[in-house]
């Protein structure tokens, strides 16, 4: 459902949004890294999430998370911002062998270095995923996505957690998001 604003109103909901960047930033900033490599930190992701980055859960009886932004790391170079509804869920789906829909930054990875050996293709997603010379690269993509760590703040309205994943972006100067339409 679609808050109503009339434009005066939207211009200080905007106003007020925008002040809280500053404070998520810092919030992300104090959360420590978080390893999702090995089975002892993958069993530990959701605990450390809830500890360090002001996530809730959702309901008590499921293992479910409440939303946020993450930002992932390779060595000390933030390279990807993301969103999601569902923090250590989505996170180590990112490393996960499975579907090429789960994963989306690694695929992002395995397709960048697909199309320096096959440039301009053409191929879909779903055309790619069904390459085995492709396959290959995913895998690697997911391997190393992985060996990533991670930072991340809890961030509850939709809203906010639109503009602070744009803002930390910026901020950090993270290598692999793009804002572009599809």
């Amino acid at each position: 459902m679609r808050d109503e604003y009339s434009p005066s109103d939207a211009k200080l909901r905007f106003d007020e949004v925008v002040q809280k960047m500053p404070d998520y930033l810092r919030m992300l900033e104090e959360c420590p890294f978080i390893g999702m490599d090995s089975d002892q930190e993958r069993r530990n992701l959701r605990p450390e999430l809830l500890r360090n980055a002001n996530i809730k859960v959702i309901d008590g009886s499921k293992p479910e998370t409440g939303p946020g932004i993450y930002v992932l790391y390779e060595k000390s170079q933030a390279v990807y911002a993301g969103r999601t509804d569902h923090l250590p869920e989505r996170l180590l789906e990112h490393g996960n062998k499975g579907g090429s829909e789960t994963a989306t930054f690694a695929f992002l990875l395995a397709r960048e270095k697909y199309l320096k050996m096959c440039p301009d293709n053409g191929l879909t997603r779903a055309e790619l995923a069904k390459l085995t010379e492709f396959e290959s690269l995913f895998d690697a993509a997911r391997m190393r996505v992985r060996k990533m760590r991670v930072k991340a703040v809890g961030i509850d309205d939709p809203i906010e957690q639109t503009l602070f994943e744009v803002f930390a972006h910026l901020v950090l100067g993270t290598l692999y998001n793009s804002f572009e339409n599809h």
